[in-house]
């Protein structure tokens, strides 16, 4: 089809119910082929769908409107087309940024287990030792009864040591308990601290 429709109706009375057929079938070619090149175009539901998403405010969600509107500008659509290996370049790159982001944050992660595995085993640590020395304290004081039934004369010295060494575990475990409230602190305002 060339743009032209030429439509015979030759009127006599014996062909004017045939020829009227035949115009009818002819008609309905004609209808058929340009539904068929209408077939690329907007139809009206998805024209009143994207119309009602604008409407809504749903502007970065209306990208299928979007793209028909593109490509239904003339010569758009071929300079798009010619574009695309620059435009598939540039979304490629933003992958590997993408990638190399999520990358560097694992490295990141990864690096903070130590210290987070030192922390862990300090809290351990001094809790043992706490235990160990409470329990020094206790033995020094058993062994001062002892020595007061026995008749000998008490080593208050031991006891003294077992006090000053309960009482340091107690001031480690303060302090290692305020500096992780400071760190806490720290990261709810996003700040970084020297280790």
């Amino acid at each position: 089809m060339g743009g032209n429709v030429t439509v015979r109706l030759n009127l006599n009375a014996t062909g004017y119910s045939a020829e009227m057929a035949k115009a009818q079938r002819t008609m309905q070619s004609f209808a058929s082929a340009t539904a068929a090149m209408g077939h690329g175009t907007v139809s009206t539901m998805q024209a009143s769908s994207a119309a009602i998403r604008v409407l809504e405010g749903g502007m970065t969600g209306n990208i299928r409107a979007a793209e028909r509107f593109i490509s239904m500008l003339p010569g758009v659509g071929a300079a798009l087309q010619a574009a695309f290996p620059v435009v598939g370049a540039i979304a490629l790159a933003g992958v590997f940024v993408k990638i190399g982001e999520e990358v560097a944050k694992a490295i990141q992660k990864i690096e903070q287990m130590p210290v987070a595995i030192q922390n862990g085993f300090r809290a351990m640590n001094i809790s043992a030792e706490t235990s160990i020395d409470s329990l020094n304290l206790s033995t020094a004081k058993m062994q001062e009864q002892i020595d007061l039934l026995s008749g000998k004369r008490p080593n208050t010295l031991a006891e003294d040591l077992a006090n000053a060494a309960l009482a340091a575990d107690k001031l480690a475990a303060s302090l290692d308990a305020d500096n992780q409230k400071i760190k806490q602190l720290l990261q709810e305002q996003h700040l970084n601290a020297v280790e």
